[in-house]
């Protein structure tokens, strides 16, 4: 049998220090990868900067599910994983 955890209610502070600016933040991004992609979709170098923007985005976005309700931890892992070694390259 699994141990329960007692669920509480979160201020709405605390909402958005963990929801919203990396939803915020995470838009931007988005917006800025979509924006390259759709002005240089030929360029090879856009292409690699377009899927670090998006494993980025996924990443921060997906942030406040991943200490939450665990929904989205399928495409939050990965990304946050290739966007750590990308940048190592």
């Amino acid at each position: 049998m699994r141990d329960a955890v007692p669920l509480t209610t979160m201020p709405a502070g605390d909402i958005f220090a963990y929801a919203g600016i990396g939803l915020l933040a995470g838009i931007i991004l988005w917006l800025l990868a979509l924006g390259l992609f759709v002005r240089q979709p030929q360029n090879p170098q856009v292409n690699l900067f377009v899927l670090l923007l998006t494993m980025l985005t996924i990443f921060l976005t997906g942030f406040f599910d991943t200490i939450s309700t665990h929904k989205f931890v399928w495409a939050w892992l990965p990304a946050s994983t290739l966007t750590g070694g990308s940048w190592a390259c």
